[in-house]
């Protein structure tokens, strides 16, 4: 009874704290002992290469429920797994609010979503020298970097932004990641000039703001793996950050400034590279210049 008991308090608690499920962010983990040489870096796409992108909407995931009576003639155990069952379905509602904004999201940025539909990822970084692969053939001297990269858009089309989920596999199948973490990059806006042409299906500029955000993601990457940020200790500020829904505020402290970005790590580890400029330059400017500074790097 006593183990019964328990369980149903972990589901209640689990119920009632859990968060709707995200798959473009995660948690950071590092178990490594030491950093990598550049060398042995390997990046793989885990999916595709084709381009996942979606529409920006307002994380509000609070749900309406009605207040429910708890019937306490069932006693203890009774009790918990009517609470249980509430989270549960509270969480539920949740998700489904979540997914419907998601989807609605996406509606407004069909156009831009089937434009994107050409592009792939693999050609687009093969002039990069990112070390971007689909496949890695295994090596012991490869440290194979899955990455997941999702690209978000903003209803306007003035606004872009990339998410990378970034890590490292256990030595055996079953083992937890020995490195994973969240790389965020956001462009900067868009003229309304260069907003219509992504309307008008110019596919050129979409690559090559796609090309940019990524290489950037996988250049700060990269950039940690190697050790580059290890040693980098000040301390933690406030900083302002332009992201789609306005401005957000950020915790932590920069660690790079590359390619007209200012690279933040955030106190939960996470990289968080923002814009200086007021507004984007053509996207062939940006890409030769993440390659300029990759080739220095």
């Amino acid at each position: 009874m006593r183990a019964l008991i328990a369980a149903l308090i972990f589901i209640t608690l689990n119920g009632c704290v859990s968060a709707p499920y995200r798959d473009d962010y995660t948690t950071h983990v590092n178990t490594r002992a030491e950093s990598y040489d550049g060398n042995d870096l390997k990046f793989v796409l885990v999916d595709s290469s084709s381009v996942d992108i979606r529409g920006i909407y307002a994380k509000d995931d609070t749900a309406s429920s009605s207040p429910m009576m708890y019937q306490g003639g069932a006693g203890l155990v009774g009790l918990l797994a009517q609470i249980g069952t509430h989270a549960s379905l509270v969480n539920s509602q949740r998700n489904k609010k979540l997914s419907a904004a998601q989807e609605k999201a996406n509606g407004e940025i069909s156009m831009l979503i089937n434009l994107a539909q050409g592009i792939d990822l693999l050609a687009l970084l093969e002039q990069t020298d990112s070390g971007l692969s689909s496949q890695v053939e295994t090596s012991s001297s490869v440290a194979v970097v899955n990455i997941k990269p999702i690209f978000f858009a903003s209803r306007a089309m003035d606004r872009f932004s990339l998410n990378t989920i970034v890590w490292i596999d256990g030595s055996k199948e079953n083992d937890k990641p020995t490195y994973q973490n969240l790389v965020q990059v956001f462009s900067p806006k868009l003229s309304a000039s260069q907003s219509e042409r992504l309307a008008n299906g110019d596919k050129q500029l979409l690559s090559g703001i796609i090309s940019t955000l990524l290489d950037t993601s996988l250049r700060i990457a990269r950039a940690d793996l190697t050790g580059k940020y290890a040693d980098i200790n000040t301390p933690d500020k406030t900083y302002l950050v332009e992201k789609h829904f306005g401005t957000k505020v950020v915790r932590g402290a920069v660690v790079d400034q590359t390619c007209g970005y200012v690279v933040i790590r955030d106190i939960r580890s996470w990289f968080i590279a923002h814009s200086t400029e007021a507004s984007m330059t053509s996207a062939s400017t940006e890409a030769a210049c993440a390659r300029k500074q990759h080739e220095s790097g």
